[in-house]
């Protein structure tokens, strides 16, 4: 498995590895997180796992795209698995790994900035949270999750178009001229890079990508799309609505 952007913490991957997965790599465009912080993070993820902990309510946006959790029903389905996997010497090889600098169940690579940092046909499944729309070469970055993945693997990315609240209204991005934009993002490595559901959606099948399914939330309460200018101007309809998507794409099998 592996995520692209994990940022402060790898409590996903570590999420992974006490419940079945074998591997985890975390591709980040910058060194977010700590040893320290990880190390207490696998503790917590640990002990969640281990007193079977009834899960809390989702927050208010979680609940746009996934119903509300039966801790029963979830840990009847993860039990399997975390069985195998949640053992005293699995958790002191993680611990082991990341006091050592990673090891063979765990891989960090960051930077990371092209193809070649992962063996093509490496990955499974490889998931991303709210990291897509922060992606300056978004076709850069999906050829090269599609070259990693193995055939018939996964690629799930749930992607958020709104303004991140550089903007008084949610989809005001789209109203911003380039020389305003370019201004705000200053120096800063990455900000947000405003490109639209649908150009998503078409790099990913242009790749070679099938989409499997998506779930969007759109949104009524933001600027018409009459104020937007181009190139956003020019977005299909209902793509100025659609505040995030829930997208799950696959690499074809040989």
């Amino acid at each position: 498995m592996a995520e692209l952007g994990p940022g402060s913490s790898l409590g996903v991957g570590f999420s992974a590895l006490l419940s079945g997965v074998e591997r985890y790599v975390g591709l980040d465009l910058q060194v977010h997180r700590s040893s320290a912080h990880d190390a207490r993070m696998l503790e917590e993820v640990r002990d969640v796992l281990l007193n079977r902990s009834r899960l809390t309510d989702l927050t208010e946006q979680g609940v746009l795209f996934f119903p509300r959790i039966d801790s029963d029903l979830f840990w009847r389905e993860v039990d399997s698995a975390a069985s195998i996997a949640l053992t005293s010497d699995r958790i002191d090889d993680l611990r082991a790994e990341l006091a050592g600098g990673f090891g063979p169940r765990i891989r960090y690579v960051a930077p990371w900035s092209n193809s070649g940092a992962l063996p093509a046909g490496s990955i499974d499944w490889l998931m991303s949270h709210s990291v897509m729309e922060h992606v300056d070469d978004l076709a850069e970055t999906y050829r090269s999750i599609y070259r990693w993945l193995k055939p018939g693997g996964l690629a799930t990315h749930l992607i958020d178009f709104q303004s991140h609240f550089l903007t008084k209204h949610w989809n005001g991005h789209w109203t911003v001229r380039p020389g305003t934009w370019a201004m705000v993002r200053g120096r800063r490595p990455y900000l947000i890079n405003r490109a639209w559901r649908e150009k998503h959606l078409s790099l990913m099948r242009e790749i070679g990508f099938e989409i499997l399914e998506e779930v969007t939330h759109a949104r009524d309460d933001g600027l018409p799309r009459r104020t937007f200018l181009p190139p956003f101007s020019e977005m299909p309809p209902g793509d100025g609505e659609a505040a995030m998507t829930f997208v799950v794409a696959r690499k074809p099998a040989a």
